[in-house]
């Protein structure tokens, strides 16, 4: 069950982004390691989660409550990964420390 949960999200993440991709002719680039020049249209979700494994999310339960944080700015080619997947970038934004904890 939990697998073909995950199989319907990466395929939702394709899907959408294709879609995005299509609806505005645009194509996509920086996703391909060891070279960022090359664009796709067709974007994988393998190579689009890698774009996020940079992200520490820093976790702080103080008993009363519990408290989240990123430490890392999102760089360009996340916030256009994320308004193509249509997930508002304030999320994340809400979330960033500008100093250091």
């Amino acid at each position: 069950m939990l697998l073909t949960i995950a199989l319907q999200v990466l395929t939702l993440i394709e899907f959408v982004i294709e879609r995005e991709l299509a609806v505005h002719d645009e194509t996509v680039s920086g996703l391909v390691p060891g070279n960022p020049t090359i664009s796709t249209s067709r974007p994988t979700a393998e190579r689009v989660l890698k774009k996020f494994q940079n992200l520490h999310l820093v976790i702080i339960n103080t008993g009363k409550s519990i408290k989240a944080f990123i430490q890392e700015a999102l760089t360009p080619i996340q916030q256009q990964l994320l308004r193509l997947m249509k997930v508002p970038i304030e999320i994340y934004e809400s979330l960033f420390v500008r100093q250091p904890i």
